[in-house]
């Protein structure tokens, strides 16, 4: 990818991240770039490529970051907490609108998003799982019945009507989520550690 191609790429990710995509035109991104739209059809035929690139962009970022956590040298419990960092850190960055304009009008997108949440987290989740068993500080239940649970849950409250209706923001919502779901899986010395890993971020936050 060019220079030009991947600064055009940032900046409209953020731009979508943030007002959500149906409203905004390439004349908008354009001005605001301050380049002509002829550059930005130079490396995109259109928006609704912009769009997907977006999305391929943070699912790679994504992918990436949680192969990293995974390999760590590290307890169950620490992995679960930086998991849970990088995805509030993604609700940060992404609003309700972008969730929502993503189901509206491109609900094939949206069904891979499913469909990546799903295959990856699964996967490494699992690993996560089978690593704090192993340490004693994760319950011993079969995998798929765990996970199943977990992100059923996560899925119904990450849900664009969810947020709307009960008036949380995805960062809001998606804190609590993982933070039930998290303690919900630990033994009583997993929950022990994690509440004081928690205790430490909170001091060091203060």
């Amino acid at each position: 990818m060019t220079p030009e191609k991947h600064k055009i790429l940032l900046f409209a990710s953020e731009k979508f991240f943030k007002d959500g995509f149906n409203k905004v035109s390439m004349d908008e991104l354009a001005k605001e770039m301050k380049i002509s739209k002829k550059t930005i059809y130079k490396h995109f035929s259109s928006k609704s490529e912009i769009i997907e690139a977006t999305v391929e962009s943070l699912q790679i970022t994504l992918r990436s970051t949680l192969q990293q956590i995974t390999k760590q040298d590290s307890s169950s419990i620490e992995k679960l907490m930086q998991m849970s960092h990088t995805l509030l850190n993604i609700a940060f960055r992404v609003s309700d609108k972008w969730l929502s304009d993503l189901r509206l009008y491109s609900p094939d997108l949206w069904n891979n998003i499913e469909e990546f949440r799903t295959k990856t987290f699964m996967s490494t989740f699992g690993n996560i799982l089978d690593q704090g068993k192993k340490e004693g500080l994760i319950i011993d239940r079969p995998n798929i019945i765990v996970l199943t649970v977990m992100f059923g849950g996560i899925r119904s409250v990450i849900n664009p009507d969810f947020l709307l209706n009960n008036k949380f923001s995805a960062t809001e919502a998606g804190k609590i989520c993982l933070d039930i779901v998290i303690s919900g899986i630990l033994t009583e010395e997993g929950r022990k550690i994690f509440n004081e890993t928690n205790m430490e971020l909170q001091n060091e936050n203060a």
